[in-house]
C-alpha cells in the first residue's frame, strides 16, 4: 500500500512537472511570437509584413514561421518557411541589450545559432528571383551601434525612406543636390552604417538561386531567353562570415546566365572579402557624407574562373580566368590595383577581318589563346606611377611585357594631369617568342617558294641593310644585333630604357621624331637577347 502511494505521488509530481514545462514552453513561445510580431511591425511606411502560423519549441529553442511576406510598393519578398534555431532566451529577455549604453563595439550578444529560409521568392518591376535554401550561422547583435551620435531613430529612418522614395519616383535622373545629401540620404546612409555594424554572423550559404531581369534588347535573342530578358542561376553561394563591417571571403559556383546576346557559364567566382568600417564609423560619429570617409575601405581580390559560352554569332566563348587585384582607398584615391586575364580563346575562323583570318590560317593557327595584365602603383603625393607585370600575350605566338616608372612635374597632381606631364625615369620592354618568328618565316617561305632557312637569311640581310641608320650609335648597333639574333634563334629580346635625364613622354612622341639613333641614345636604350 505504501509503495502504491509513493508511485502515485511520483506520478503526480511528474504530471505537474510536465504541465509546468508545457506551460513554461507555451508562455515562452507566446512571448517570442509577440516579440516577433512587434519586430515585424517596425517597418517603414508603405511596407507591409504578414506571416502564417508560428510556433516555438522550448526544447530546441526553435522558432518556426510559415509564409512570411514582406511587400512594398514595387517589391515583394516571401519565404515558405523560416526557422530560427538556438534562440538565446537570455538575450531576448534583455531585449538584446538594446538599451545598454555601456556596451563596446567588441561586445556581441548571441541571438541564434542557425537561421534557415526555404523557398524564397522576390519579385518587383522587371525582377524575379528565387532561392531554394538560405542558411546563416552564429547570428549575433552589437548594441554599441545603436548608441552613437550619428545613429538615427526608427522614425527618422521611416521618414527618410519615404522622402527618398518620392524623390527617386518624381525625378529619377536629376542629380542630387548638396542639401539632399545632408538630409534624408544622409539618414539612410547612417541607417546602412548601423546595419553594417550592429549585425554579426558566421557563414551564409544559399543554394538553388535563379533570377530573371528585364533589359533592353541589343542584338539577336539568345537561346532560352525571351527578348529583353536575362536569366541567371547559381548553384551555390557561400559567404564566410561578417563581423563589425568586415566581410569574409565569398565563393559562387555554377553560374549560368542567358542574355539576349548569348549564353554565359562560369564555373566559379571568388571574392576575398572587404572592410567597410571606415565610412560606417564616420557616419555613426555624425560626419556628413563625403569622399574622405571612404579612406581606409578595402576590397579584396575578385576572380572569375572557367568562363564559357556562346556569342550572338554562334561562336564559342572561353576565358580561363579574370582576376582583379585587391584595392585600398587612401587620400581619396586607389594607389594600387590591377587586372589579369588568362586563357581567352578565340577561334580564328570567326575573326571579323577576312584578311586576318586568312593570314592566321596560312600560319597554321586555328585558335588564339590570349592573355593580358595591367598592374600599377600610384604615389599620389609624389606624382609618380609605376607599371609592373603589364603584359599582352598569345600563347601560340609570344608575350610582350612592360615595366616602367614615370613621374609628373609637380606633387599631388591628379592622374590626368600627371599622365599629360609624365616624364619617363626608366622602363623595360621584353618580348618572349613562342612561335611567332618561325611561323612568319614559314609563311614568307611558302609565299616565295623558298626554304625556311633561305627566308631567314633574307630577313637577316634586309635588317642589316636597312638598319645601318642605327649604327650611328653604339646602342643602336647593339639593338640591331639583338634583333638579328632573335631572328636567327627565337628566344627573348629585352629593351632597357635608362635615360640620363627624365624624358617628357608627350612632347617626345608627338613632336617631329628625331633620327632613330637620337631616340635610342635619349632613352638610354640597351638591348639584350637570350635563348
Amino acid at each position: 500500500m505504501r509503495m502504491g502511494k509513493v508511485l502515485g505521488a511520483a506520478a503526480g509530481v511528474a504530471v505537474l512537472a510536465g504541465i509546468g514545462y508545457w506551460g513554461a514552453g507555451y508562455y515562452m513561445g507566446q512571448k517570442v511570437i509577440r516579440e516577433l510580431d512587434a519586430a515585424l511591425a517596425q517597418v517603414p511606411e508603405g511596407v507591409k509584413v504578414t506571416r502564417g502560423s508560428a510556433s516555438f519549441s522550448l526544447a530546441t529553442q526553435t522558432l518556426h514561421v510559415e509564409n512570411l511576406v514582406i511587400a512594398g510598393a514595387n517589391l515583394r519578398g516571401e519565404a515558405a518557411a523560416l526557422d530560427i534555431q538556438g534562440l538565446s532566451m537570455r538575450a531576448l529577455a534583455s531585449g538584446l541589450r538594446a538599451d545598454d549604453t555601456t556596451a563596446t563595439e567588441q561586445d556581441v550578444v548571441p541571438v541564434a545559432s542557425h537561421i534557415t529560409l526555404r523557398d524564397i521568392k522576390v519579385s518587383g518591376e522587371g525582377v524575379e528571383e528565387t532561392i531554394a535554401l538560405s542558411e546563416m550561422d552564429q547570428i549575433g547583435f552589437r548594441p554599441w551601434a545603436l548608441h552613437q551620435p550619428g545613429t538615427p531613430t526608427l522614425d527618422q529612418v521611416k521618414a527618410a525612406f519615404a522622402a527618398v522614395s518620392d524623390r527617386l519616383a518624381t525625378a529619377p535622373q536629376a542629380p542630387l543636390l548638396p542639401s539632399e545629401m545632408s538630409g534624408p540620404f544622409q539618414i539612410l546612409a547612417q541607417a546602412m552604417a548601423v546595419g553594417l555594424l550592429v549585425v554579426d554572423y558566421g557563414d551564409i550559404t544559399q543554394t538553388g538561386i535563379s533570377a530573371r531581369l528585364k533589359v533592353p534588347v541589343v542584338g539577336p535573342t539568345g537561346a532560352g531567353a525571351s527578348p529583353g530578358q536575362v536569366v541567371a542561376g547559381y548553384d551555390r553561394v557561400v559567404l564566410k562570415g561578417f563581423h563589425a563591417g568586415v566581410y569574409g571571403p565569398m565563393e559562387m559556383t555554377g553560374l549560368t546566365e542567358t542574355l539576349p546576346q548569348g549564353v554565359v557559364k562560369v564555373a566559379q567566382s571568388t571574392w576575398a572579402g572587404g572592410d567597410l568600417r571606415a565610412p560606417a564609423h564616420a557616419l555613426l560619429r555624425g560626419e556628413p557624407l563625403s569622399e574622405a570617409m571612404f579612406n581606409g575601405v578595402s576590397v579584396g581580390s575578385f576572380s572569375i574562373n572557367g568562363l564559357s559560352g556562346q556569342g550572338p554569332n554562334g561562336q564559342p566563348l572561353q576565358l580561363g580566368s579574370m582576376t582583379l587585384d585587391p584595392i585600398v582607398v587612401a587620400d581619396g584615391h586607389i594607389p594600387a590595383g590591377g587586372l589579369t586575364l588568362q586563357g581567352l580563346v578565340i577561334d580564328t575562323a570567326g575573326l571579323g577581318d577576312p584578311q586576318t583570318g586568312a593570314l592566321a590560317k596560312a600560319m597554321g593557327l586555328t585558335k588564339l589563346t590570349m592573355g593580358m595584365a595591367l598592374h600599377y602603383k600610384w604615389d599620389v603625393k609624389g606624382s609618380a606611377v609605376t607599371l609592373e607585370r603589364t603584359s599582352v600575350k598569345v600563347d601560340e605566338l609570344g608575350e610582350l611585357t612592360l615595366d616602367a616608372h614615370f613621374h609628373g612635374t609637380a606633387s599631388n597632381q591628379d592622374l590626368t594631369t600627371l599622365l599629360q606631364s609624365a616624364q619617363l625615369d626608366q622602363a623595360r620592354l621584353s618580348y618572349v617568342d613562342h612561335t611567332l618568328v618561325d611561323r612568319l618565316l614559314r609563311f614568307n617561305a611558302s609565299q616565295q617558294g623558298k626554304t625556311v632557312d633561305a627566308a631567314r637569311d633574307q630577313v637577316v640581310a634586309t635588317l642589316q641593310a636597312n638598319g645601318q641608320v642605327l649604327a650611328a650609335s653604339p646602342r643602336g648597333e647593339a639593338l640591331l644585333k639583338a634583333v638579328v639574333a632573335l631572328v636567327r634563334q627565337p628566344g627573348t629580346l629585352t629593351l632597357d630604357a635608362k635615360p640620363a635625364a627624365p624624358v617628357p613622354l608627350v612632347p617626345f612622341f608627338t613632336s617631329a621624331m628625331p633620327a632613330p639613333a637620337v631616340v635610342i641614345d635619349t632613352l638610354g636604350l640597351d638591348a639584350t637577347t637570350a635563348p
